[in-house]
């Protein structure tokens, strides 16, 4: 059942990408890093407060679009991207704070040819993913309720081992969203991964015939795997450096000067 609701999904959702008006949908992106265990143990107020600064900085909100055309859509950033690295000064200490996990900002779908690439930012350096298109394997439930102005139904799937919830509306049948969620029976307005550790809320969408023309990313490309490996061995660097502390997908590196 399933696999079914899955093909028809995707199938109607392509129907409905070649022959309707395309779509700009604006999404609300909040991207949650905890606050570090040991920011309250940092007895210079001063320190203390910058470290702050920089991971609410990071937190507050951005706005992405999604645009859709013709059987193939790309959603990227409304407004530049804040910096993942960060550097400020106190005294003699040099703070650092950077990601040391994978942040996809851009992703390009071409429903016709089942391409899924993603630009995504690992450390310092971007990368151009490359994925076979494969949705979720969601699973559609039973609760309704308005979304962004629209009728909607939830949906969970598991990435990764964390918890996904979404919200779709059939009022516009096609299988879209926002990142790399799609999949389902109509346009995902709303998705919540891993607990609100990222969630996309739609706020507005708007059909039209003027939607800026579509490229496919250029660049060369690597897989997934890679990518995960590439992350997983930033990691373990950061983890044996001397003066690194990990906490939360965040690198605190301290140097005296």
């Amino acid at each position: 059942m399933k696999t079914t609701v899955l093909l028809l999904s995707f199938l109607f959702g392509l129907l409905f990408q070649a022959n309707a008006q395309g779509l700009i949908v604006t999404y609300e992106e909040t991207r949650t890093l905890p606050s570090l265990a040991g920011l309250s143990q940092i007895t210079d107020p001063q320190l203390r407060a910058s470290i702050d600064r920089q991971l609410r900085e990071h937190n507050a909100p951005r706005l992405f679009q999604l645009f859709v055309s013709n059987g193939t859509s790309v959603y990227k950033a409304k407004e530049p991207d804040r910096e993942t690295r960060t550097n400020r000064s106190h005294g003699n200490v040099n703070v650092n704070i950077r990601r040391h996990d994978v942040n996809i900002h851009t992703v390009y779908k071409n429903h016709y040819t089942q391409l899924v690439l993603a630009r995504a930012t690992l450390g310092n350096r971007e990368h151009l993913v490359e994925e076979p298109q494969a949705p979720l394997e969601w699973t559609i439930g039973t609760e309704r309720r308005e979304v962004s102005g629209f009728q909607a139904i939830n949906a969970n799937a598991m990435l990764n081992g964390q918890p996904i919830t979404a919200w779709f509306t059939p009022d516009i049948p096609i299988s879209e969203g926002p990142s790399l969620f799609w999949g389902l029976p109509g346009l995902i307005l709303y998705v919540n991964t891993n607990n609100g550790q990222r969630v996309f809320s739609a706020t507005s969408v708007e059909r039209t015939n003027d939607v800026p023309a579509i490229h496919m990313p250029d660049g060369e490309r690597i897989s997934g795997a890679e990518l995960n490996r590439m992350e997983a061995q930033l990691r373990q660097r950061t983890l044996d450096g001397i003066e690194g502390e990990a906490e939360g997908g965040v690198i605190i590196r301290r140097h005296t000067m």
